[in-house]
């Protein structure tokens, strides 16, 4: 396994996509890793791999620095057909929805919800989990 970032890095470059998702996956079991991969992690929502868009929708929770929530929602609005993204962000995001609903709503606004199926899709789960939670708003 890498241990540096700059092998990381190189990882995340990498023309193979199985190369690129499991240079996410160390950088998620790191925790904490150099800004560069941070952003390149960031960078690679937009993946055209579902390969490597699953993985990085597991490190945004993992990796210390990362914006979580834009993480999650950019993979989820990117990932086209594939069946298994959306389970995967739901599983880590809607714990976040106890505490960042609004911060999570404002998110969402960014984007049509008529063009990325996906976030609509997912709408009715986060209001029934935010209508939910345990604390006040």
């Amino acid at each position: 396994a890498p241990q540096t970032s700059d092998e990381i890095l190189k990882m995340l470059s990498d023309p193979s996509a199985a190369v690129r998702a499991w240079g996410v996956r160390c950088a998620g079991d790191a925790n904490a890793v150099a800004d560069e991969v941070q952003e390149r992690i960031v960078v690679l929502a937009h993946d055209p791999s579902p390969e490597v868009q699953r993985q990085v929708a597991v490190a945004s929770v993992k990796v210390k620095g990362i914006d979580t929530l834009r993480v999650l929602v950019e993979v989820l609005a990117h990932c086209g057909d594939d069946p298994l993204i959306p389970q995967i962000v739901w599983q880590n995001l809607h714990p976040l929805l106890e505490t960042r609903s609004a911060e999570f709503l404002k998110l969402v606004k960014e984007y049509d919800l008529k063009a990325t199926p996906n976030l609509a899709n997912l709408m009715p789960r986060v209001t029934e989990r935010i209508l939910g939670r345990s604390k006040s708003p």
